[in-house]
């Protein structure tokens, strides 16, 4: 029998995790944060509760050490824009669409780049579809090709469990994460971010530009000496 308490020990006290009566583990309430760096479409709607995965499974229960079963088949579009005024336009693209989605601010200190959008999917196939889907659109006066890329999951996994090409679903990670599931009441956010949310986003969006404007020039100066190199060197 898995010891789902031990697993979540380190959520579990007053005014954080709570077991309730029935024996089940009860979350911290879940509430929307003004803080999030990111303009989210579509993700709730197609099921994605990417916190869960995590911030739960990923930092928790597997102490950092194994991805979890659905992220294994997650695949995501990666849009590099380079300034505020493209991220507006991925953003009114993402939000007229149907597919799981987002843009904004790239806060983690691990992550070189100032903004980027993503496209999620649930398998190599469907990512290499929605790649060329994306492509095409960024052509248009957008992005060159070395702005989008394939990747699969998130970076924080690959800097704790390594290259993303040798993951593998471990044996005991299904009756695991069922344990965990079934102990837990678990209620995924149901509501899209409201219009105060965007507006306060939005203000930190244009706080960000200022911000990383003398970063987005060098690495425009330095993009622009690589290309040149490329062309002398084709001759």
């Amino acid at each position: 029998m898995i010891n789902v308490i031990a697993l979540l020990g380190p959520l579990l006290g007053p005014g954080r995790w709570e077991i309730g009566n029935d024996g089940r583990i009860n979350p911290a309430k879940r509430v929307l944060s003004p803080d999030k760096p990111f303009r989210s479409a579509n993700l709730i709607k197609h099921g994605y509760d990417c916190s869960w995965e995590m911030d739960v499974l990923f930092e928790v229960v597997y102490r950092m050490k194994l991805v979890p079963i659905r992220c294994l088949s997650c695949y995501k579009v990666l849009l590099k824009p380079t300034t505020l005024a493209d991220v507006y336009r991925i953003e009114a693209f993402q939000q007229a669409g149907d597919y799981p989605c987002k843009v904004g601010m790239e806060i983690r200190p691990t992550v070189k780049r100032p903004w980027g959008a993503y496209w999620y999917t649930n398998s190599i196939e469907e990512g290499r579809e929605r790649f060329r889907e994306i492509r095409d659109w960024a052509k248009h006066g957008l992005f060159d090709d070395w702005s989008i890329l394939l990747k699969r999951g998130c970076t924080e996994y690959e800097q704790a469990v390594g290259p993303s090409d040798a993951w593998e679903q471990e044996a005991g990670q299904v009756a695991i994460e069922a344990a965990v599931h079934h102990g837990v009441n678990h209620e995924p956010l149901v509501a899209d971010q409201p219009p105060s949310i965007v507006e306060n986003l939005h203000e930190q969006w244009e706080k960000w530009e200022e911000i990383m404007k003398p970063y987005v020039t060098y690495h425009e100066k330095q993009e622009d000496i690589r290309r040149r190199k490329q062309m002398e060197e084709r001759g």
